[in-house]
């Protein structure tokens, strides 16, 4: 059975049997419930369901399910309901990991990619700094990033470095990854060989 949350005009009225009730004229018709796993807004095949008859049905089913629900509602259609929400919470360590595809041996302009987890491999914290830097060639494109709001498993960014000119042995680039609100610092360094 499908449940419902008033949002209508509601007015005192005098129930038989149940003294006196609201009586409201419209209701928002709403799935049964279940935990999304995902957050997709959608109850996928294998996320658990609550459902007083053991089957779930994909969306609402037009009724009002409620001790209160008027006669004209058939008999099959449950008189009750398991009113939920789902809630998400993020959790992250302070610690950053940070892993980095091979940038290779650099003759001209390259690109790779820089994700960072948290040690159990979550996205880091809200607000938490990532910067780059390099003192081999110079870098091209976004060198701050700021977590945003989210879960998942990690931040992914590129890395553009390009020939700032001056031939070299070597160098690095450097990861900063500063938590949010620990304000942790982890860093990665990662060797670039070749002058760029």
């Amino acid at each position: 059975g499908n449940g419902v949350a008033d949002t209508g005009t509601c007015s005192p009225e005098k129930l038989e049997g149940v003294g006196s009730a609201q009586r409201c004229g419209e209701f928002t018709d709403t799935p049964p419930a279940y935990r999304d796993d995902n957050f997709n807004g959608v109850k996928d095949a294998m996320e658990t369901f609550i459902n007083f008859d053991g089957t779930f049905a994909t969306g609402p089913d037009g009724y009002y399910n409620g001790l209160l629900r008027p006669d004209t509602v058939p008999s099959s259609v449950p008189r009750t309901k398991h009113v939920f929400y789902n809630s998400q919470i993020v959790m992250s360590t302070d610690a950053a990991d940070i892993t980095s595809t091979d940038p290779g041996p650099i003759t001209g302009p390259t690109l790779f990619y820089v994700t960072v987890t948290d040690k159990n491999g979550n996205t880091m914290a809200s607000g938490t700094t990532i910067t780059v830097t390099t003192d081999n060639g110079k870098l091209s494109g976004p060198t701050s990033y700021v977590v945003p709001n989210t879960n998942g498993y990690g931040y992914t960014f590129p890395v553009n470095l390009l020939s700032d000119g001056t031939e070299s042995a070597g160098g690095s680039v450097v990861i900063s990854v500063k938590s949010s609100p620990g304000n942790l610092e982890t860093l990665l360094t990662i060797p670039i060989a070749g002058g760029v």
